[in-house]
């Protein structure tokens, strides 16, 4: 189920950006994994995953990683859904 999910996801993105690079993948994958995790805590439909104008996207590939090393306890536990709502915000580092 998780590997048709990630099929899924690269699909998508390919087919509406034309590309995918790694940061964007790992991104797009800490969002769906934070929306199962999080709950209510966690819900919208956009994503902060899309490029910036800065030309990377606004969670970082370490955030990204560290958040898909995580379980969803320790999600939770350290609070990171509503980190990730203000990182644009804050600024501030989503992990621990």
């Amino acid at each position: 189920m998780r590997l048709l999910r990630r099929a899924l996801v690269i699909c998508v993105v390919m087919l509406t950006s034309g590309e995918i690079d790694r940061g964007e993948y790992l991104c797009e994958e800490a969002h769906a994994k934070l929306k199962k995790c999080c709950g209510e805590k966690f819900q919208t439909e956009t994503s902060f995953c899309t490029q910036s104008s800065c030309g990377s996207p606004q969670l970082g590939m370490g955030s990204s990683e560290c958040i898909l090393d995580l379980s969803c306890e320790k999600i939770r536990d350290a609070d990171i859904c509503t980190r990730v709502m203000q990182i644009g915000e804050t600024g501030a580092a989503v992990c621990p």
